[in-house]
């Protein structure tokens, strides 16, 4: 599970056009895989920009401001660290298939806040219909780029945002989305 923020596109003349207040949960355990995008201006379009985690205010922000079908709820999603005040940017879980080891991996915290931007070439206008796109995470790379991550030489488990395990994992996360289309 991961949650996105902080949406904007690069427009034909080089300018930030903010898609404030949007945010997406992903949950790829329950197939919640798409979001969506709302009240894009008309224009010519040159990149689309993101991030994995919030802005501070938000982070840090009232959760129960939320109605339950949006995606910072903490009745939607699973991932407001009520304990801490915030959120957890990325959670990663599982077992490793070899061993049946369980990991637990939540990541979080402003330092872990990731930002993307990627060419996106498109224009909008009154006659349009709705657009889609597909941005492909490679979930992969997470494990593997730059360094490599192992369960059994890094561990099983981080609830840091400062431990050497997050530090690896945030790093490898720099390149997880692999195109935009």
């Amino acid at each position: 599970s991961y949650l996105l923020g902080g949406f904007y596109l690069i427009d034909g003349n080089n300018n930030k056009v903010p898609l404030a207040g949007q945010y997406a949960l992903i949950e790829a355990h329950k197939g919640d895989v798409t979001f969506t995008l709302t009240d894009i201006p008309f224009g010519n379009y040159t990149s689309v920009g993101f991030s994995i985690g919030l802005d501070s205010i938000t982070n840090h922000g009232n959760p129960n401001q939320y109605a339950a079908d949006h995606p910072l709820s903490p009745i939607n999603n699973s991932l407001h660290w009520n304990w801490t005040g915030g959120y957890i940017f990325t959670a990663l879980e599982g077992k490793v298939v070899k061993d049946d080891e369980t990991f637990v991996f939540h990541l979080a915290g402003a330092q872990n806040r990731l930002d993307f931007e990627m060419p996106a070439v498109f224009s909008t206008s009154a006659t349009d219909a709705d657009k889609t796109a597909v941005i492909t995470y490679d979930i992969s790379e997470v494990y593997k780029n730059p360094e490599i991550f192992t369960i059994a030489e890094d561990g099983t488990s981080s609830h840091s945002t400062t431990s050497p395990v997050t530090v690896k994992l945030i790093r490898n996360m720099s390149d997880v989305f692999t195109k935009f289309e």
